[in-house]
């Protein structure tokens, strides 16, 4: 329902699971709040959405598929591990497949260049996914080591 408030503006009766982002709308911005009870989140897999750097953190945010509501989770600052590009620590055929994807052009899988560069020419291309194939395969004359 919607009902006049004495503001001169309108006043919303809002319903929505407490503690989400209906709740949280509806008291920022004087609206009635109905509550339809508790809701327990059920996070997606996150994506990364600020890459981390050396000595810079990053960030992975989680959304709730039934509400939407968000959360985010800090990211430790890049190390030095050559073909690490989905920042999880090590190196091995999931960064290989996040490589592939990212230079496809596909959203969701932003990397350091510094952990892309496998062959240090400065540039991240598909020479980096060979070269990264490579060294997860233990092909002599391809490294991981910084």
């Amino acid at each position: 329902p919607v009902t006049n408030n004495t503001a001169g503006g309108f006043r919303l009766t809002i319903r929505g699971y407490s503690g989400g982002a209906a709740e949280k709308y509806a008291d920022e911005n004087g609206h009635t709040f109905v509550s339809l009870g508790t809701h327990a989140h059920a996070w997606d897999e996150g994506r990364v959405t600020t890459v981390p750097a050396p000595g810079r953190e990053g960030v992975r945010t989680y959304t709730c598929t039934g509400c939407g509501e968000t959360r985010t989770e800090t990211i430790p600052a890049a190390g030095s591990l050559k073909g690490d590009v989905n920042t999880d620590g090590t190196a091995d055929l999931r960064d290989r497949a996040y490589l592939a994807c990212s230079l496809a052009g596909l959203d969701g899988y932003p990397f350091e260049d510094a952990a892309g560069d496998m062959n240090g020419d400065g540039t991240v291309d598909r020479t980096d996914r060979v070269y990264l194939a490579s060294a997860l395969a233990g092909r002599k004359g391809y490294s991981l080591n910084g």
